[in-house]
């Protein structure tokens, strides 16, 4: 069951996760903050639908709701439900499989990917609401993005 909040309340939610994502990256485990990465996404995706007085009692319920309210017409690029949904596959790799179905380097894109796209929704968020934990969520998705990056291989 996924419950209803504020935008704010899941901005800080999604902070939780922005800040845990990084530390399993600097402590070296990228593949638990893959997992880490798309509850981040997923709880920004709350506080936009929030925006709008609308809620889902699934996962797939909110991919949904996001892809209508927010992709479909925009403000959202195209792409963004493929992204999220191939995050949410991320993370069910990373949450349940035991040989090597997500390789240590798919899960440092994963959490890159995870960062690019909550800046993304950070940017419409920030239109519609002004509160102090999207401030401090934004700021904590730039550092999570900052120490990620160097991941990537040439």
């Amino acid at each position: 069951m996924v419950n209803t909040g504020s935008p704010a309340q899941h901005a800080e939610k999604s902070r939780e996760f922005a800040v845990a994502t990084r530390l399993l990256i600097e402590a070296g485990m990228p593949v638990r903050a893959a997992s880490d990465a798309y509850y981040l996404v997923f709880h920004l995706a709350e506080a936009l639908l929030a925006t709008i007085g609308a809620s889902a009692d699934t996962h797939a319920g909110v991919h949904k709701l996001l892809a209508r309210d927010f992709v479909k017409n925009g403000p959202l690029a195209r792409d963004v439900s493929q992204r999220f949904t191939h995050l949410m596959g991320d993370r069910h790799n990373a949450d349940h499989g035991v040989d090597g179905e997500i390789e240590e380097i798919g899960a440092q894109r994963a959490v890159i990917s995870a960062a690019i796209l909550a800046g993304e929704m950070l940017d419409v968020l920030e239109t519609r609401e002004s509160d102090s934990a999207i401030t401090a969520l934004r700021r904590d998705v730039d550092a999570l993005l900052t120490s990620a990056r160097p991941l990537t291989p040439p």
